[in-house]
């Protein structure tokens, strides 16, 4: 079934984007609760330049980046939701709601490279 409106499309694409973040948290809720990440493999976890240099940095930075990511997906999926419902203008809705997700997305994984950064270099901690 396609939809009829260029309303609908930006509907649906709204539901497809907060729809993949929703699952991409539970994602991450998992991995903190199975403790899918605490070692180096091929499949999960945070892959940075700093996360690399060892393993106590591997465990420490993706059990942090996963409750991170976790938390501020839930709120930025709240307030996208509310946004999308009071805006009536879904379009919009879309757009804020993809660059809402995609800039929460950044700030976290740079945010957590610099607080790495910060800890091993500057208060030579994690080595």
């Amino acid at each position: 079934m396609h939809p009829n409106s260029a309303e609908e499309n930006w509907i649906f694409l709204w539901t497809l984007i907060n729809s993949i973040y929703f699952f991409l948290s539970l994602a991450s809720y998992l991995t903190i609760k199975r403790k899918w990440a605490e070692k180096r493999n091929a499949l999960i976890g945070l892959r940075t330049i700093m996360t690399f240099q060892n393993q106590k940095i591997w465990a420490y930075a993706n059990s942090i980046f996963f409750r991170l990511f976790f938390f501020i997906n839930s709120i930025c999926l709240l307030c996208n939701t509310i946004l999308f419902f009071s805006l009536k203008d879904f379009k919009k809705s879309f757009i804020i709601s993809l660059t809402t997700f995609g800039l929460a997305t950044i700030i976290t994984v740079l945010g957590l490279e610099f607080f790495l950064v910060y800890k091993y270099y500057i208060k030579k901690e994690l080595r």
